[in-house]
């Protein structure tokens, strides 16, 4: 009877763990170690779209400042171009078939000083010399 009482026993006590395995709710540092696989995964992945993004980023940044330093270039050489058309004597003859009419600025227009060229009157040795 003694071997029928010990696995009764054993049985008994194997049926007793497992409702204590079904009835007992896990503790929070248990789930909280069954989440670390997960966590680290995911901290992996925004690691490496960081990364991807950052990289692409950069790509784009350069290509837009040599873009940029190709549009510049493009635009001294027209700049330039047109400059040389242009020469100082061109320059000086149209001033002087033209009169140049001056007016008083108005309130308005002193309030932005950048907007207003200063002027003097011509001297009469000035006149004479033209």
């Amino acid at each position: 009877m003694s071997e029928v009482t010990a696995v009764s026993l054993e049985a008994r006590l194997s049926k007793l763990e497992e409702y204590i395995d079904s009835q007992v709710t896990p503790r929070f540092d248990d789930v909280q170690d069954s989440q670390v696989a997960h966590r680290d995964d995911l901290t992996d992945r925004v690691e490496s779209y960081f990364a991807r993004t950052e990289k692409r980023l950069s790509e784009v940044t350069q290509h837009v400042y040599t873009a940029i330093a190709e549009l510049r270039v493009r635009t001294q050489e027209k700049i330039a171009a047109e400059v040389r058309k242009v020469t100082a004597g061109e320059i000086a003859e149209s001033l002087t078939k033209k009169i140049l009419v001056t007016r008083p600025a108005n309130r308005e227009e002193l309030k932005n000083p950048e907007n207003v060229l200063v002027t003097r009157p011509a001297t009469p040795a000035e006149i004479r010399n033209q």
